[in-house]
């Protein structure tokens, strides 16, 4: 809600009733519904010379045009492909809705270009700068303190658990050219639990539709023998089956599901860091933060840091991002840089 004031009303009233009315010079609100109309595409996407899935992902961030509120769509059906070096073309496949993977043995290689090419349904074709793979100096040390307050007021659990681990690096910056760096982080807790399941059961394989069997305590769902590894949300039917289980809607139940095998949740950075050496160029970096671990349980648990290095534009990219998302960015900071041409 949002207030709105006539300036010529207010001047009417400072003039004529200036002790009486100036506490109420704004009392009367006015409903102002800001409908967004932003259409944006998006594309994310790392290539590393890991070995690790290279996934490309599209979607569309849009707002609805009744509400104005914010959503994405998944792009799928588009035809995605990395060209290396402007020669060879390397095509990606649709693993699931929006998302593209590059072939399971496929890696960047340092010193390589890679350009990234993709053409909507709609016959739409978009292609991003050449961007070379630059190496990465290894880290040279690693450290942790535990800090109560680690955790910024924005990513902190329930909003006021802060508690944390915040983690230090030493390398060794090259002196034989301009670097520039991001870090991240995963972090792997084990699981005792691993499914909670609203209103339903949890299934290891598919529920057949339309089958039904009886049981000591009434009629059941049958399942089949494809894995389907979810929970299962029965929905009554528009007109009753013969043997149908009741569905149970009223009150309200959950089951609670332990892990039949290992299993680790991953968690992963939000915040961007990154770091440009242009006056440390050459220099050892000791004790840069790296990374704010949440700490979350008192059992042993993973900590991967990634010290990634970027190209020039990337670099700019991420660092506006950061700037205008972490910081005290406002109207008149540079805009973001697209990434892509038509």
């Amino acid at each position: 809600m949002s207030s709105f004031c006539s300036p010529f009303r207010l001047f009417f009233r400072l003039q004529s009733w200036l002790l009486v009315v100036v506490p109420l010079a704004c009392v009367d609100p006015e409903d102002i519904l800001l409908r967004g109309t932003n259409d944006i595409l998006v594309v994310d996407g790392t290539i590393t010379n890991l070995a690790e899935p290279q996934i490309i992902r599209l979607n569309r961030s849009q707002a609805d045009r009744l509400t104005g509120r914010f959503g994405t769509i998944p792009i799928t059906k588009a035809t995605v492909e990395v060209v290396v070096d402007s020669a060879q073309v390397v095509p990606c496949h649709e693993t699931v809705d929006g998302s593209y993977q590059l072939p399971a043995d496929f890696k960047g290689q340092i010193g390589h270009a890679y350009q990234l090419r993709f053409m909507l349904s709609d016959g739409s074709r978009y292609a991003s700068s050449q961007q070379v793979i630059q190496a990465a100096p290894p880290i040279n040390k690693t450290s942790a303190t535990f800090n109560l307050n680690s955790l910024s007021q924005a990513t902190a659990l329930g909003g006021y658990y802060r508690a944390g681990h915040d983690f230090f690096i030493d390398f060794q910056d090259p002196a034989d050219q301009h670097n520039y760096y991001r870090w991240d982080w995963n972090l792997y807790e084990k699981q005792d639990w691993c499914r909670s399941c609203h209103q339903g059961a949890y299934a290891v394989n598919n529920i057949l539709p339309h089958v039904y069997k009886n049981g000591p305590y009434g009629q059941y769902y049958v399942s089949g023998d494809s894995l389907y590894e979810d929970c299962f949300i029965p929905v009554p039917m528009l007109a009753y089956e013969p043997g149908q289980p009741v569905v149970v809607t009223k009150p309200l139940y959950i089951y609670d599901y332990v892990c039949r095998t290992q299993c680790w949740e991953i968690i992963h950075n939000y915040e961007i860091n990154v770091f440009d050496d242009q006056y440390s160029n050459g220099g050892v970096i000791l004790a840069r933060q790296v990374a704010q671990i949440p700490y979350y349980t008192h059992e042993p648990c993973l900590v991967e840091l990634r010290q990634n290095s970027l190209t020039v534009d990337a670099y700019r990219y991420f660092k506006l991002v950061q700037d205008q998302t972490q910081k005290t960015g406002g109207l008149a900071d540079t805009p973001r840089p697209p990434q892509l041409e038509t």
